[in-house]
């Protein structure tokens, strides 16, 4: 939940930042949304190393380096955040990032099936 929050609050930030300094130019609600993708990604990044603990928790337990997994899956979220913000490099990070979330997503999905 707290994601979310994160996200929808930067998203809505980002709005604000350009309604008050850039009052000419119209919204470009793709950049906020990088912005706000950026700042999850940060958000979450950072909790993989502040919070691991947890987060290995929700690994399943025959999941072999579950903290080593923590930490790369935290690295690889703090680089998402920065390609997200660099022109030169956010489709690609785009392609990067649903890959990353489509896959990733099945990992709890198997431990269920027990």
């Amino acid at each position: 939940m707290a994601t979310l929050i994160v996200l929808l609050a930067t998203f809505a930030f980002a709005i604000l930042i350009i309604l008050v300094f850039f009052r000419q130019q119209p919204i470009n609600y793709r950049l906020c949304g990088r912005i706000a993708l950026a700042g999850m990604f940060l958000f979450t990044g950072i909790s993989h190393f502040l919070l691991d603990d947890g987060m290995v928790q929700m690994l399943p337990e025959f999941v072999p380096f579950r903290y080593f997994i923590i930490y790369v899956t935290g690295i690889i979220e703090l680089f998402f955040a920065v390609g997200l913000l660099l022109p030169q490099y956010y489709r690609l990070t785009g392609i990067l990032v649903i890959a990353f979330l489509t896959t990733s997503a099945e990992v709890p999905t198997l431990s269920e099936t027990e």
